[in-house]
């Protein structure tokens, strides 16, 4: 039986604050709000991949430190310190600035949302695989 894909890919992170993180989102790294459920809105993060923010009381107050069970949600660009460069001027600074990892062939930083969730920017080194060009 031949492998086959999904239409599209959403992830889903939890707030007890809709509106900061609805403001991070959208104001701060302008991402697309493509439907509003109220208490969830989606958003495009790229052509087929989106991000879910869902707000619910039983969320997490803080959620686990990096490499404790948290996830990572990761932002493909190849202009990584462009994008730093536009969050710092809306106040959002790294908490790892951008370098390189040889052990993953990638250029890299990482900022922290409101609620605690690690978002990369990341650009791939390897020249082999650009996940931009699949379709």
């Amino acid at each position: 039986m031949a492998a086959t894909l999904f239409d599209d890919v959403i992830t889903f992170i939890y707030t007890r604050d809709i509106e900061t993180s609805v403001d991070f989102y959208e104001n701060r790294l302008g991402l697309e709000c493509v439907y509003d459920y109220g208490g969830c809105r989606i958003y495009r993060a790229s052509k087929h991949g989106y991000l879910g923010i869902c707000n619910r009381e039983d969320a997490p107050a803080q959620v686990p430190q990096y490499g404790k069970r948290n996830i990572v949600f990761t932002f493909v660009t190849d202009d990584v310190d462009g994008w730093f460069a536009r969050l710092a001027e809306k106040g959002v600074y790294p908490t790892d600035p951008p370098g390189a990892s040889e052990k993953y062939g990638v250029y890299s930083g990482f900022i922290t949302d409101p609620n605690g969730y690690f978002l990369e920017i990341q650009k791939f080194l390897n020249p082999d695989w650009s996940p931009g060009d699949i379709d």
